[in-house]
């Protein structure tokens, strides 16, 4: 995974402006690092306040677990392809933008602020 923030992509968007070699093209634009989807959601989570604990299940426990509560009625929308992304490689190449308007993303570094409600 390669989170991306929000401020990054705007950041993009307005050096395309001034940038020609940008006219009429399209980037991946990830975030500034690479992280395995575990790390990406523990991150969050010690970010929050007070942080929660994660808990890793085998895949099969999990899979069983997740049949059962769907056979319930729960987590319908969680489907097999859900569970498959997260093991997926969702890495993507940022050198293009770069090299054409100096995309430069920040690393993933979630704080506390970034999930306070806003007034």
């Amino acid at each position: 995974r390669q989170p991306v923030h929000a401020d990054d992509l705007a950041d993009a968007a307005l050096r395309c402006l001034d940038a020609p070699a940008a006219g009429g093209r399209a980037y991946a634009l990830p975030g500034g690092e690479t992280v395995a989807y575990r790390t990406m959601v523990a991150r969050t989570l010690a970010a929050l306040e007070p942080p929660p604990t994660l808990h890793t299940l085998p895949t099969p426990l999990f899979r069983a677990l997740l049949a059962a509560a769907q056979a319930a009625g729960m987590a319908r929308d969680l489907s097999p392809a859900v569970l498959a992304r997260m093991a997926e490689d969702l890495a993507f190449d940022a050198g293009p933008a770069q090299r054409d308007f100096g995309y430069a993303p920040r690393a993933f570094a979630p704080d506390a602020a970034m999930f306070a409600a806003q007034v």
